[in-house]
């Protein structure tokens, strides 16, 4: 049961950060799903804008939920320009307080990956570390074991985001 703050619920909204289960059995939805009450829309190569989709799928009974939102990278790694980014990413974020105004909104911000080199990655951790109360997962993903298919959390990096959702949700 979540028990920060009284929330009742735990959302994982965006991409593979939240939903590895496509490259690995112990994906990060596998890894909560006995530990919380666990709603699991987010979705492998999931943008920005399809992170709008998903929220229209979220239960109207999972009002008073905890959201976590991983958005971005699919964006950046597609040649978006950060600062193209920002606008779009703080209207998905007032559009998840308008849907659950009860509910607490944790983004995640992004890792970098072994092997890929995009300067955005730093500008857009540096966006969301001055503007939300995030979970810095560029600080637990640094080891090349971290990762499969050089981009995607391994099982050793579904421990770690798993580890750090916990870790918020139970303190």
């Amino acid at each position: 049961m979540d028990k920060r703050e009284g929330f009742t619920n735990t959302i994982l909204l965006g991409d593979s950060i939240l939903q590895n289960s496509n490259y690995v059995k112990k994906s990060v939805p596998y890894l909560l799903s006995n530990k919380c009450n666990l709603t699991t829309l987010a979705q492998d190569g999931a943008t920005i804008n399809d992170v709008y989709r998903q929220l229209d799928t979220v239960p109207g009974n999972l009002s008073k939920s905890i959201i976590f939102v991983s958005a971005g990278g699919n964006d950046l790694i597609n040649y978006a320009h950060v600062n193209d980014l920002i606008p779009k990413y703080k209207t998905l974020i007032e559009s998840i307080q308008v849907k659950f105004p009860n509910s607490k909104i944790v983004p995640l911000n992004l890792y970098y990956p072994p092997n890929v080199q995009n300067s955005n990655i730093k500008l857009w951790n540096n966006f969301l570390g001055s503007n939300f109360n995030i979970i810095h997962i560029d600080k637990i993903m640094n080891t090349p074991s971290d990762f499969i298919n050089n981009i995607e959390p391994s099982e050793s990096g579904s421990n770690k985001i798993a580890g750090a959702i916990l870790n918020y949700i139970l303190l």
